[in-house]
């Protein structure tokens, strides 16, 4: 895999999870007054998030399968097996968003520090750099 694909690869899921952990934190807070002062379930405000983020992963995986038929690196299994992880990473993010959800509601600058502590993330997974063979602890971290 050309080392530019691996890094547009890399910066998609990550992204993709970060925005998927903002995002319930962001339409709660947003959602406060609409949920007090109109009758609508809740879950409807958790469901739309659900589907924008989906719709939003949806939407990078076109353009990822132009990319790698540009830079002729396209695998019809690889890039299955990506199409399935995406999903899976959208909604873990998910998952993590909507436990830290009632905290957000409680202290408001929480998503804040939740959007600060998660910028070195870029750094731990091997998303800018190929993971080394030689340090047997960063590879047991990167398999993790």
């Amino acid at each position: 895999m050309p080392f530019s694909l691996y890094v547009l690869f890399g910066m998609s899921l990550l992204q993709l999870f970060l925005n998927s952990m903002m995002a319930p934190l962001r339409m709660v807070s947003s959602a406060r007054n609409m949920l007090t002062h109109v009758r609508i379930p809740a879950e409807s405000v958790l469901l739309a998030v659900v589907f924008r983020q989906l719709f939003d992963a949806a939407c990078y995986i076109p353009v990822l399968a132009i990319a790698c038929i540009g830079l002729g690196a396209f695998q019809i299994k690889g890039f299955l097996l990506f199409t399935a992880l995406v999903p899976s990473m959208v909604l873990l993010g998910l998952c993590i968003g909507l436990a830290l959800a009632p905290i957000n509601e409680i202290y408001n600058d929480f998503s804040k520090f939740v959007s600060n502590l998660s910028r070195p993330l870029i750094f731990i997974c091997p998303t800018f750099y190929r993971p080394a063979n030689s340090i047997e602890w960063l590879e047991t971290l990167n398999h993790w």
